[in-house]
Order: structure tokens, then C-alpha cells, then sequence
């Protein structure tokens, strides 16, 4: 387990400096992500997994600075992509195009509480969290 809180911190130094430091933690997410697009671009499948593995290195690195906004941001992110990729697998290949769907002001309104309130506890516990200061 060291070793990995080693390799983490490692990965927070500065890896390039161009106007402001980028660490190496940073250049994978956006290798992961920039890739993602481009397949997204090319209309693959794997536009997916690409993607999903720099929304989970960017959550984890937003958990650990206390970013907690942008956290539930990724989350967001990785359940519609979860969703996204489930629904690609499953479209036919009749042609038929995939109906989009939208939230309607319920699930908006929820999603919104939720958001809050998960900010506020995680704020909460961080700002509790003996080993923390």
C-alpha cells in the first residue's frame, strides 16, 4: 500500500511547465481523455473505456485535492458513460437510430439535492478529518 501512496505523490510532481506546471498524474488524464475524443470522432466503441479510465483517474485525483464539486462532476460522467456504453452495445444493426432521451424536472431536481448534499458531507468530514491537518 506505500507503494502506492509513493507512485501517487511521485505522480503529483511537476512533469512539464508551459505558463504553469502540469504533473505527470495530469498528462495521463489527459492523454486518456484526449483519446477518448478522438475515437469518439472515429465513432468506436471503445471511445468508452478510453474514456472511463481518465474519468476514474481524474475522480480519484479530485478526491485526494478536495475537489469535491468536481468529483460528483466525474461521477456524473462515469454513470452516463457506463449508461452510454451499455446502450451503444445494445443498438441493432437494422440502422435504426437510438431515440435520445432527457431528464425530466424530477429526476433534475433530485440529481441537483443530491449534488448538494453529497458536497456539503464530503466538505464536512474533510474539514473533521483528523488526519487531514
Amino acid at each position: 500500500m506505500n507503494a502506492i501512496v509513493e507512485l501517487y505523490h511521485w505522480s503529483l510532481n511537476t512533469a512539464i511547465t508551459i505558463g504553469w506546471p502540469i504533473s505527470y498524474i495530469e498528462l495521463v488524464i489527459l492523454f486518456f481523455n484526449v483519446l477518448c475524443v478522438y475515437l469518439v470522432g472515429k465513432n468506436k466503441v471503445l471511445n468508452y473505456p478510453v474514456g472511463l479510465v481518465g474519468i476514474v483517474t481524474y475522480m480519484f485525483f479530485c478526491y485526494t485535492l478536495n475537489f469535491y464539486s468536481e468529483y460528483f462532476l466525474q461521477m456524473f460522467f462515469f454513470v452516463f458513460s457506463i449508461i452510454g456504453w451499455y446502450m451503444w452495445s445494445k443498438k441493432d444493426t437494422s440502422g435504426e437510430v437510438l431515440q435520445v432521451h432527457y431528464m425530466n424536472w424530477y429526476g433534475f431536481g433530485g440529481l441537483c439535492v443530491f449534488w448538494v448534499l453529497a458536497s456539503y458531507l464530503l466538505g464536512s468530514i474533510s474539514m473533521n478529518c483528523s488526519r487531514c491537518t
